[in-house]
């Protein structure tokens, strides 16, 4: 009898110990819900994905015994799933088969049910902020960044990084966006855009030498959204000169001057004039 029990006692916990075939177990910490945030369509250039289907949630849902659920703008779908020991994920609906990795609380998909589309998801309510270490330096070190930086005062293995700088601006051009397009030239002068990054649901600060209408600030702000949209826009001026035509003014100014509208205002730079000023000049009637 005693033999009877202990064979049934192994057959339960052998049963217990399997799980689900492919999926994790309920304690698995993989198990949950992953919100769509991004997708890219050569792995470099992203965009938000609620941008694109924007008609309902788009998520993946791992749940225990290898099932889960697969949303895209709104329309689900039951899936399979299984996760291998280096990371490697493989979701399966209707004979398609979609793989990529999941790592730190995120699921990046490479090729999105065979397309060559690349899509990520974070955990909800997952804590995406570093570990901290107990060093406040290191902490400090380790922390979210935006802006520029320059390295200097390198010594030892960093010695050939001195003068090196990094930044997170951009460049755009406002031509298309000004409303007295149809009065200028044929054919407007347009320049190059330069955003090394997708303003979807960041904070973009617009920089300008002198604000005086508002109607270059405006072409600026809907150039901007023309790239995405950010979560929010804020405006820095050198010199705020006043005469608004419209409803624009500036989150950050350097210097107000009051000139007369037959007074140009130019603002010279060191990279760009050789040198640093501010001057009135009249304009020639």
């Amino acid at each position: 009898m005693k033999k009877v029990l202990s064979l049934v006692m192994i057959l339960i916990l052998s049963l217990t110990a399997c799980g689900g075939k492919g999926g994790g177990a309920s304690d698995d910490p993989n198990l949950g819900k992953y919100i769509g945030e991004e997708y890219s369509g050569d792995g470099s250039n992203w965009f938000s994905l609620s941008e694109i289907f924007d008609e309902g949630e788009s998520y993946i849902e791992l749940k225990d015994g290898g099932k889960g659920v697969f949303c895209l703008g709104g329309e689900a779908t039951d899936i399979k799933w299984s996760l291998e020991s280096d990371g490697a994920l493989t979701l399966k609906r209707d004979g398609l088969e979609s793989n990529g990795l999941l790592q730190d609380g995120c699921i990046m998909l490479d090729d999105l049910w065979g397309n060559e589309v690349y899509t990520l998801y974070e955990k909800e309510d997952a804590d995406s902020s570093p570990e901290k270490t107990g060093d406040t330096l290191l902490d400090w070190w380790n922390g979210d960044w935006y802006g520029w930086w320059k390295m200097s005062g390198c010594s030892g293995g960093y010695e050939d990084m001195e003068g090196e700088w990094w930044d997170v601006c951009g460049s755009i051009d406002i031509g298309f966006y000004r409303d007295d397009l149809s009065t200028l030239a044929d054919t407007p002068l347009v320049r190059r855009t330069e955003l090394p990054f997708d303003v979807t649901d960041r904070d973009v600060v617009l920089v300008d030498d002198v604000l005086y209408t508002g109607r270059t600030a405006r072409a600026a702000i809907e150039a901007v959204f023309s790239c995405g949209r950010p979560k929010t826009i804020q405006f820095a001026v050198l010199v705020d000169r006043g005469h608004r035509e419209l409803p624009i003014r500036a989150d950050y100014v350097g210097k107000n001057i009051p000139p007369s509208r037959s007074e140009l205002v130019e603002v010279r730079l060191p990279e760009y004039d050789g040198e640093t000023g501010v001057f009135l000049m009249d304009i020639a009637d």
